[in-house]
């Protein structure tokens, strides 16, 4: 057989063989899975990855980019923080094979729940990936006759490399989309009124990042305190409104409180009994901690330094009997949920 005859085989063997990968290629990356992705994390929970990283994790466990914006599942991964220590990571995969999984730490590293929750969506959307790559079939071997004869070189282009995914098209969901909650409190009052009593507080408000800003409406229990005889005594009690700016860190929070209200004192024991009302301003600073036991609800405990910018005095036959002081505290405990 002449040179060129056996040059024309071995071109022909080597267009088959590119043939059968690039089909072989063409045919895994079909199998591959693929899915739109959403990201979210509580505030809170400021070490976690954030969206990109994320992705990357979750590519480096498959071996290639799964994520595109027409895909027909949808992944959804979450972190979230567990009381005072522990985070939570969850995933929901919404289409032909949905699921959903969750995972707890008790350590704070969110970087390490972020590893294996990355290993456990990769399971779930494509088993086969975990394993290594596929081995390409062998080539066929050329038939050539028993006598040696020279070959010609053929030189083969080497392939390109293959571009990094493009990523431009990525559906975008911010990891800190605003939220909403609402909340309800008992709180002490220490100092604002004639002696020790209680309130409830009810609120609401909304959250974007480390910030948020929230309305809130209270009303308390009259308090008392006698006038010098057992039947003679002063009572007041107060229904206010405030709006409440506050910064977040992780699971603590420090506020600024701007107060208004409606104060009612009442004097007993006395031939004319008298009932009167005033403003009632304020201003203080609140601080305290969120700990967050599911993923809506969460207990809120604070401390508040309080000064009342209106002074309150209350008398009874021309005798002060209390006034405000300059300074007064308050403590609460209450429960919010987010939405």
């Amino acid at each position: 057989m002449r040179p060129s005859a056996i040059s024309l085989i071995v071109l022909g063997v080597l267009a088959s063989a590119t043939v059968t990968a690039t089909a072989h290629a063409e045919a895994r990356a079909r199998a591959r899975a693929r899915a739109r992705f959403a990201y979210s994390t509580d505030p809170t929970s400021l070490r976690c990855p954030s969206e990109s990283e994320m992705r990357d994790v979750l590519s480096a466990r498959l071996g290639y980019d799964p994520f595109a914006p027409d895909a027909e599942q949808v992944v959804h991964v979450r972190f979230e923080r567990r009381g005072v220590r522990g985070l939570a990571g969850s995933f929901d995969i919404q289409g032909p094979k949905p699921g959903h999984h969750e995972i707890a730490s008790a350590n704070n590293d969110c970087r390490e729940l972020a590893d294996a929750l990355a290993t456990a969506i990769a399971i779930r959307l494509d088993p086969a990936s975990l394993g290594g790559q596929e081995e390409p079939p062998p080539l066929p071997a050329p038939s050539l006759p028993a006598e040696s004869h020279p070959v010609d070189e053929v030189a083969v282009p080497s392939a390109s490399p293959t571009p990094p995914p493009d990523r431009s098209d990525r559906d975008v969901t911010p990891s800190s989309r605003p939220s909403f909650h609402v909340g309800i409190s008992g709180t002490g009052l220490a100092g604002e009124l004639p002696s020790f009593t209680g309130a409830v507080d009810l609120g609401a408000g909304i959250r974007s990042g480390l910030m948020s800003a929230s309305v809130e409406a209270e009303a308390t229990l009259p308090a008392s305190r006698d006038a010098g005889a057992p039947t003679r005594e002063v009572s007041a009690s107060l229904l206010s409104a405030a709006l409440v700016p506050c910064v977040h860190a992780e699971m603590f929070f420090g506020c600024v409180v701007g107060r208004l209200g409606a104060f009612r004192g009442e004097g007993t024991g006395v031939d004319v009994p008298s009932t009167a009302s005033a403003l009632y301003v304020s201003a203080g600073v609140r601080a305290g901690v969120e700990m967050r036991v599911s993923e809506p609800l969460a207990l809120v405990l604070s401390l508040e330094a309080v000064a009342p910018l209106s002074k309150m005095a209350l008398q009874l036959s021309g005798t002060e009997v209390w006034s405000s002081p300059s300074v007064a505290g308050r403590a609460a405990l209450g429960a919010r949920m987010r939405f």
